[in-house]
């Protein structure tokens, strides 16, 4: 006989009673391998679902756990049980059974997010930006709003209440330092920007730097407005049914007399522009990714009652147009180029943005030095392919020579790195970022994929072992380097041994920060037209790398633990009563977060003691 010790919580219950055991056998006739559980002795199905529910109730003790600390809506939960190494269906299992005994509760959940945004004084389309990242369904939306009939006005009218009666509110607008030091949130002003990708963001704030400049008053509600720009992503499937979501939400809005113009901006627009008026006609004016520029006189037509199509060049020199930083105090996002001549087989961006342009450098410094002077100290550069920079108006890569001039910048502290193209590194390059203390030891290398034919397919230039070759050479020569990558699980070419080989590479390389999405065909490219597995099994392999690299990203974190750091704080969290802060191996919105004690304001450095980790997050005190 064998037998089997399964461990028993105390929530469980009996899989089976003694005689039920006995049942089994009789039923059976011949038990060939027994296990016991209490006493009985069982085949190898009902073991088989034993241990299937035993490790379901150990996964529910670790979601209690979860939600004793703070609150979750199922989805948040449901993510973060993957992120923790539970396979999909235990997650999915977990979150429907907290709510189903009252531990979780969206609706719940929703008016608490509705007061604690309420309390900052964001407007409703904030607000219900928040509920929607966290997977609040659209149906409780309506009834958490409704607790917000002070909170919801125009941003003017928070304005007043917090300016002198003499303040002139068109001198609000001239420049995003001008806003915050007069009253505005930070908050505030990200309403107005709809954040899909960093690229994006930066033509947002040109555009509410222009808009601005030209009289018009930035409101934190569509609703009411005269005019609603929606700046789109055309990028990925989910991207692109998110932007959609949000022009129908305008366009509702509009047919009910609530809202006058809608103007509809970026790669979505450039991606359709033969059919995006046709297919959406309470759009009013359309501009692709070379009429940014144009956004004053699009606005100006559709007032005037007319409709408008504007589609300049994606090829054309980057417009030098100022911008309202809308990342809050202490960092922005610095584009040093745009376009991208990659080509992979599975992108449509060079098909949207265009070749690649370099920015010249003096305007690079320009602007990095009026983002100090405004109280910036990170800067984070980025473009489709930071490594690529100046090839095209110097004839050499500049990266280099770019890192060493942002580094003379007084007031600048970190400069962090977006994207590397993985076969684009050279030795003037590598002994930069080792040497420039600046430069945050901090690399994100998207690679996609280890496989050499794979790779290959997917027009990616190098193979698996000069990336392993490169990975290994950046942690010799730059001590205490970060990596971070990018993945796409269920590439055309990807089979079981494909990606077993991926796995395989994560566990050796144990790289501290990596993205995984799941293959999304996008028309236009030739992925799209290449056999692949199903949307469900990519799914499914983009779980299982997450679940792979969950214990490798929480042992870097307990690395932290004793140690004392350098953190950006970036915000106060009023019901932990701590501050939030981000250290050099944290990037904005992708990676982790440093909740300390201390009286840090918001945009400044601190030193932090790491005293614990939980969950991604690092937690200590200022010191």
């Amino acid at each position: 006989m064998v037998v089997t010790a399964i461990r028993q919580t105390s929530s469980d219950r009996l899989i089976v009673t003694l005689d039920e055991a006995e049942e089994i056998k009789t039923t059976l006739g011949v038990v060939t391998e027994h296990r016991l559980y209490n006493g009985a002795e069982l085949d190898d199905a009902s073991a088989e679902a034993l241990r299937r529910d035993s490790a379901r109730a150990l996964a529910r003790d670790r979601a209690l756990g979860m939600v004793s600390r703070r609150m979750y809506s199922r989805k948040e939960l449901r993510d973060k049980l993957v992120q923790k190494g539970e396979d999909a269906d235990t997650a999915a299992y977990c979150a429907d059974w907290l709510a189903e005994h009252g531990f979780i509760n969206d609706e719940t959940y929703a008016a608490a997010i509705v007061r604690h945004y309420a309390a900052k004084n964001l407007g409703g389309s904030r607000i219900r930006m928040e509920l929607s990242r966290r997977g609040i369904s659209r149906e409780l939306w309506d009834d958490a709003l409704a607790e917000l009939p002070e909170n919801d006005g125009a941003l003017a009218r928070y304005l007043r209440q917090h300016l002198p009666d003499t303040f002139d509110l068109a001198a609000v607008h001239k420049v995003s330092a001008a806003l915050y030091r007069r009253g505005y949130s930070w908050d505030d002003i990200r309403t107005a920007v709809e954040q899909y990708c960093a690229k994006n963001l930066v033509n947002s704030e040109q555009m509410l730097y222009l808009m601005s400049e030209a009289g018009y008053e930035l409101v934190p509600d569509p609703e009411g407005a005269d005019l609603a720009i929606v700046n789109t992503c055309g990028f990925i499937d989910a991207a692109k049914t998110e932007a959609i979501d949000n022009i129908l939400e305008m366009a509702e809005l509009k047919k009910a007399g609530k809202l006058g113009g809608l103007i509809v901006t970026g790669c979505l627009a450039e991606r359709y522009k033969d059919s995006i008026q046709s297919e959406l006609p309470e759009i009013d004016a359309v501009l692709g990714v070379g009429s940014f520029g144009d956004i004053v006189a699009a606005a100006n037509t559709v007032c005037e009652g007319r409709r408008l199509s504007l589609f300049g060049s994606n090829s054309a020199a980057v417009d030098e147009i100022p911008r309202v930083v809308s990342t809050g105090p202490g960092w922005a996002y610095l584009r040093i180029a745009e376009g991208c001549n990659n080509f992979c087989a599975f992108c449509a961006i060079p098909y949207i943005r265009g070749r690649y342009r370099s920015r010249p450098i003096e305007n690079i410094i320009d602007e990095a030095t009026e983002l100090a002077q405004h109280g910036v100290k990170e800067l984070i550069v980025i473009a489709q392919d930071i490594t690529r920079y100046g090839t095209d108006i110097y004839g050499k890569r500049s990266l280099a020579r770019l890192c060493r001039e942002l580094a003379k910048i007084d007031g600048v502290e970190w400069i962090r790195l977006h994207y590397l193209y993985p076969d684009q590194f050279d030795d003037e390059l590598i002994d930069e970022l080792a040497s420039n203390d600046k430069v945050v030891k901090y690399l994100d290398i998207p690679i996609q994929h280890i496989n050499n034919a794979i790779l290959k397919r997917m027009n990616r230039r190098g193979t698996g072992d000069e990336i392993r070759e490169l990975f290994n050479t950046l942690r010799e020569r730059i001590p205490g380097l970060v990596l971070r990558t990018s993945l796409i699980a269920g590439l055309p070419g990807e089979g079981e041994a494909e990606f077993d080989e991926l796995c395989e590479f994560l566990r050796e390389a144990r790289i501290e920060r990596v993205g995984v999405f799941p293959f999304s065909p996008e028309e236009g490219t030739p992925a799209a037209k290449m056999e692949h597995v199903d949307e469900d099994e990519a799914r499914r392999r983009a779980d299982l790398i997450m679940q792979l690299q969950a214990p490798i990203m929480d042992d870097f974190c307990q690395s932290f633990i004793g140690k004392t750091i350098r953190v950006l704080c970036v915000g106060y969290d009023e019901e932990l009563q701590r501050c939030i802060g981000r250290s050099y191996a944290d990037s904005p919105d992708i990676d982790g977060l440093v909740y300390f004690t201390g009286r840090c304001p918001e945009g400044e450095m601190t030193d932090v003691l790491i005293s614990g980790a939980d969950d991604g997050m690092l937690i200590g005190d200022e010191i």
